[in-house]
């Protein structure tokens, strides 16, 4: 799931010097393989820190069986429940060069601060609505990222903390931009929301421990809970987040907390959106690429 890419130059480099030592021990050159071991070292430690790192993205063949068997219980062995319904989260091995992917999701008071200094409008507020969160999605009338700052929040929560929702991909890209970063790839973004140990869900692998659907909301995104091994918070259950698409079109990944079904609450699910649609539940967060990995314990999942 989570490792050195193995053919790049300074892993076999520190694999050759261990040869070196273990040959020099056999033959009782103690100094020689001190050498060589210390050599062994620096390689390896240099390929952990700039290495890209081997991930395993998308849903196994069991994985997909058990998205199988949760979408007969929920939907009562509705026949679309067929293994086509997930082809396109086919399991695949990736390389993803070193990269930080924000901690939380970018917040109403951090996009109205860019919205102020560059005087950017959104889609929705250029033809004047929002689409909802439904299968078949409806225009909100003078609707949008603004209008949606001050609703669904408790009395007493400030809207400035919660996550942007309204935001369609050539906004989000032009943000992040802004911000000196990117949007995320769909794989980094799985990445990190599954973890090395490739998390299901937000909460864990048991779709039985889901929250219950008449206590979500959405939270101010420091409030969010962390997922997967990263620490970033909010990735499923807070809004959907723009991404792009392994085929290089734009996606959204979450989901958000308008979804109930534990079935499209896997973080290995994938929405497809018209690009110059924003719905009022779709989001981003930003990455940024590097030339190491963070030095953290989290990796990609390093603080703003």
């Amino acid at each position: 799931a989570l490792g050195v890419d193995p053919n790049e130059g300074l892993f076999k480099a520190g694999l050759r010097h261990l040869d070196e030592a273990q040959d020099a021990l056999r033959s009782g050159q103690a100094a020689r393989a001190s050498t060589a071991l210390a050599q062994a070292e620096g390689s390896l430690r240099e390929a952990v820190r700039i290495s890209p790192r081997v991930a395993t993205v998308g849903s196994t063949p069991e994985e997909i069986e058990s998205a199988l068997q949760l979408c007969r219980e929920e939907t009562g062995n509705n026949p679309d429940c067929v293994a086509a319904q997930f082809a396109d989260e086919r399991s695949r091995r990736v390389l993803l060069p070193p990269f930080r992917l924000d901690q939380m999701p970018a917040s109403n008071a951090e996009f109205a601060e860019f919205a102020k200094q560059t005087g950017y409008v959104t889609a929705a507020e250029k033809s004047h609505g929002l689409y909802d969160a439904k299968e078949q999605a409806t225009l909100l009338p003078n609707s949008s990222w603004r209008t949606l700052t001050e609703k669904e929040l408790p009395a007493d929560g400030d809207p400035a903390d919660y996550p942007v929702r309204g935001i369609d991909y050539a906004a989000a890209r032009t943000y992040c931009t802004w911000r000196g970063k990117r949007l995320p790839t769909e794989d980094e973004w799985e990445f990190v929301a599954r973890g090395p140990g490739r998390q299901i869900f937000p909460w864990g692998n048991n779709p039985a421990d889901a929250p219950d659907p008449r206590t979500r909301r959405l939270l101010p995104a420091a409030s969010a809970a962390p997922t997967g091994a990263f620490g970033n918070r909010g990735m499923g259950g807070e809004v959907w987040e723009w991404a792009d698409g392994s085929d290089g079109k734009p996606i959204l990944r979450g989901a958000s907390y308008l979804v109930n079904l534990p079935l499209f609450q896997r973080l290995a699910t994938r929405a497809r959106e018209n690009p110059g649609h924003a719905r009022v539940d779709t989001g981003l967060r930003c990455a940024k690429s590097l030339e190491a990995w963070p030095e953290t314990a989290s990796g990609a999942g390093a603080a703003k």
